[in-house]
């Protein structure tokens, strides 16, 4: 297990987030509490409809928190403006999406050097990291594929790699298994473990017990409450 440093990396404190449905409301997180380190690979699990999503886009600027707190290495980002949030998520969250999000009409080297485009600094040698990345999830050899040539399996790693090729403070995963039979779900999940071991900080929401095991801490999540 990765040891906890002193300064947490993500801070989140008392988040809530309703939206309206019908009469009512629907209240997917109520006074949420999580906390990452440096380095550390969390895992957040429960039903379908428990508030997972909502937690995951809160904490990658996708939605803003009704209520509560949120500390990016110290700074609050809470009330920060949506152009200075955009620019945070281009340089430091690398976001996963279980339906993968590739763009049709791109080849695989160009879905994966997307975030380049909308990265504050973009790095000069932004080509030699794309191959670096497909070569890291096992997908060189599909450089000038378009999505529909590729299995779900290898959609989603490249989803991985063009989450990892911003070099990014910490990657968020919602379902990244969730579509995939079971010999590729053994691929993903050994992608993460991968990740974790060289230091990557992750934050994935999942179903699957194998990526759980390999996390170093595991919360379940119902009715918009968190426990470890």
């Amino acid at each position: 297990m990765t040891e906890p440093r002193l300064s947490p990396l993500l801070l989140a404190k008392g988040l809530c987030k309703r939206y309206p449905s019908g009469d009512g409301w629907v209240h997917p997180l109520r006074g949420v509490d999580i906390t990452l380190y440096p380095g550390q690979f969390v895992a957040v699990m429960g039903p379908s409809g428990a508030g997972k999503s909502t937690l995951l886009h809160i904490l990658g600027f996708l939605e803003r928190p009704d209520m509560g707190s949120y500390h990016l290495r110290g700074r609050d980002v809470s009330c920060l403006e949506d152009k200075a949030l955009s620019r945070l998520r281009s340089s430091c969250i690398g976001f996963v999406f279980q339906s993968y999000n590739l763009i049709s009409q791109c080849s695989l080297v160009e879905n994966i050097a997307l975030p380049f485009l909308y990265h504050p600094e973009p790095p000069g040698n932004a080509s030699e990291l794309v191959l670096s990345v497909l070569e890291e999830v096992g997908l060189s050899g599909r450089k000038t594929h378009k999505p529909s040539q590729l299995s779900g399996g290898e959609m989603q790693r490249a989803a991985i790699a063009r989450a990892l090729v911003i070099d990014p403070l910490v990657v968020l995963a919602d379902e990244p298994t969730g579509n995939l039979d079971t010999e590729n779900a053994r691929k993903i999940a050994q992608i993460f473990q991968k990740m974790h071991k060289k230091g990557t900080s992750l934050v994935v929401v999942t179903h699957d017990d194998e990526i759980a095991r390999a996390a170093d801490r595991v919360f379940y999540m119902n009715e918009g409450r968190l426990r470890e």
